[in-house]
Parts: C-alpha cells; structure tokens; sequence
C-alpha cells in the first residue's frame, strides 16, 4: 500500500472513530470506503436480527437514479450470500457468480464487486458494498484490506456510537425525572396555594358580584392547569424505558431555542409516538437536528417552526423558517445526506426556499406500527 493511500487509510479511520451519532458515523464509512477503493458505488446493508437487510444507506448513486429503482437492494443473490458467510468476496463480474441473482427494476448496472463485513463485538452489523472499480476491470487486494481495516475500525465506531446514544437517553431520563420532581414538588403546589387563596378572597363576600365571578373563573383555569401538569408528570414517569418521539423532539427543539434566539413553535398531528419504530424516530430527530442547526448558522431566521403529523400513511417533519433562504451556489451535502436518510426508510426530503419567504422543509418516512 502506497504511502498516500496509507495516510488516507489512516485519515478516514480517525474520522468514522470519532463519529459520535451513529448514522453520521454509518454515512462516513459508506463514503470513505468508496473513495479508498476508487469505487463508483458504495452502501451500507445494515441487517436486522432475522438476518434480514433492514436499511441501505448509499453513496454516488444520483437521486434521478434512486428514484428510478422499484425498491431498494433486499440481500438476495450475492448480498444474501454474503449475509449468509460474512466473509470477504471480490468478483470482477456480479452477473458470472452462481449467486447472482439480478438487480431491482431500474438499478444501474454494476460489474465488478467487492462486499466486506462490519462486525460489532463479533456479531455482524450489516456488509460493505463496493461496486464498479475505477480505473481497472477489478477490485485488488490491497483494496480488499484496505476496506477490511475500515469495516473493523467502523464496527469499534459503532459500537462507541450506540453507547454514546445510550448515555444520552439516560441523561435525558435523569431530565425527565428531575423536571417531574419540580413540576410537583413546586409548580403544583404553588398554583394549588394560590388557587385555594383566590377561594378564599371570593368566599369573603366583601367584594363585587362580577369580581367574585372573575375570581372564581380564574381559580377554575388554575384547577385545570394542575390537572394539565399533572398528566403531563404522569406522561414523564411512565414508560422508564423509552422516551416518546415526542419527548425527543422537543428536546431537541428545546435545546437549540437559546441559540436561534427564539422559541421555536411545535405541532404535532395524530399518534405519531405510538406508529413510530425506535429507528424511524432516531432518524427523523437527527433529521431534525440537522435541519435546526441550518438554521441557526446559515438561514439567519427569526421564527421558526416544528410540524410533526401523521398523513396518508407517512410520518412527515416540517421545518419552517424565515431566514434568508438557500443561496443558489450553496452546498448541497447536508441536504443531500438528509434525503439520503429518508430513501433508506423509502422515504422523501423535499426543500422549498426563497429570500423574501425563507425555507420549508418535509422530511416523509412510510409509517412503521411498533409491534
């Protein structure tokens, strides 16, 4: 391996390392994988535990291309062959392997192949796909080791990436528990003195009729919004183990309200929680994320709003903000990885966006029942 390769080899490994959201870290390797090994292709099969491919994140395919494929790859053929024996193959023709079992309608065609597995703690994660060698008629072996290597550093990358993931959900349980506590520890009680005291005012009978009334009226709307608290501490302690899709977006929402400047609005539309998997939710609130700190470094806006809904069998995510817009000659790789993230799901991402109205944002997955 040449000097150069090396030190890109080493490049590329420090980087998915230090990854710490995990489809951030996954992406990086889809795309460095394919520039080690001069490949035209390259994707990620992340495989379920009944062996399945659950999800295929790609690089280099065109969105005219995605669109054009009746679905995407399902490990038949040599991507089952490999799901089957995780180890190594290199072909210099897809289609002369007994395996091979053809491509979806509309894929592009591909010849030479190279697949390699991700292992994390032993147990195989998903396979990389490298496809169409640039340069010469096949993959080599120095790209064979080169792409094992980064499949064995992504697999410690993952592995870091998920207890990162998990460290964070327990923080945000800490929150939740610490936010129930105050909530009936001090705001609860609080109202509840204060509307006992209002009581007390009305039944004095030194006072107008109509005043009396007022005061009885607002010592009502302190009742429900005890009753409103309340249910909102029992919704945070409930449930220790998972925290709703919900919960998640507005903390992500909540997190970001100091740095944009303002409080941004938050809808939600029909049971988005309870029709959403765990790994639909992660990506729609790493979608979020992205599209919150766009906003905050480049859109310049001052209000800004989150619409999540159910709609025609879709979990849809709708930021809209006031800034500035998109500039024609801004870069696009932030959007196109979001777009990428809602085609792994069979998903849509579209962007609307003009100076004097600012952007609109949908990001659309298919709705996924929790079983």
């Amino acid at each position: 391996m040449s000097e150069t390769r090396e030190s890109l080899l080493f490049g590329a490994i420090m980087d998915v390392v230090h990854g710490v959201d995990l489809y951030s870290t996954l992406d990086r390797i889809v795309a460095s994988a394919t520039h080690l090994s001069h490949a035209k292709y390259g994707a990620l099969g992340i495989i379920n535990a009944e062996g399945n491919v659950e999800e295929f994140l790609h690089f280099g395919m065109d969105p005219e291309d995605v669109a054009k494929m009746e679905h995407p790859p399902r490990g038949r053929g040599i991507l089952g062959l490999l799901i089957s024996h995780p180890h190594s193959v290199r072909l210099d023709d897809l289609s002369k392997h007994p395996a091979s079992f053809g491509f979806p309608e509309g894929h592009p065609p591909m010849k030479s192949f190279l697949g390699v597995p991700v292992r994390v703690r032993g147990v195989i994660f998903g396979n990389l796909y490298l496809t169409e060698k640039q340069g010469a008629a096949e993959f080599t072996q120095e790209d064979e080791d080169m792409v094992t290597m980064l499949a064995a550093a992504a697999g410690l990358a993952i592995e870091n990436a998920k207890v990162s993931t998990q460290e964070q959900m327990l923080a945000l349980y800490e929150d939740r528990n610490r936010i129930a506590r105050d909530l009936h520890d001090l705001v609860i009680q609080s109202l509840f003195a204060t509307g006992m005291q209002l009581e007390a005012i009305a039944r004095r009978g030194q006072i107008p009729e109509d005043e009396t009334v007022r005061i009885r009226a607002a010592a009502d709307e302190l009742d429900k919004a005890i009753k409103q608290i309340r249910q909102s501490i029992y919704s945070l302690t409930t449930n220790a183990g998972t925290v709703s899709l919900r919960r998640q977006v507005m903390h992500e929402v909540e997190a970001y309200a100091p740095l944009l400047g303002s409080t941004p609005s938050i809808t939600f539309e029909g049971a988005v929680d309870t029709l959403t998997t765990d790994r639909v939710a992660e990506q729609l609130v790493a979608v979020l994320r992205e599209l919150l700190s766009n906003a905050m470094r480049h859109a310049k806006a001052t209000e800004l709003s989150v619409v999540v809904q159910r709609a025609d069998g879709h979990i849809v995510l709708t930021v809209i903000d006031n800034g500035v817009g998109i500039p024609p000659n801004a870069r696009h790789s932030g959007l196109d990885n979001l777009r990428k993230r809602a085609e792994a799901l069979n998903g849509t991402f579209e962007v609307s966006s003009a100076p004097d109205i600012g952007t609109v944002a949908s990001w659309a997955v298919p709705v996924q029942t929790k079983s």
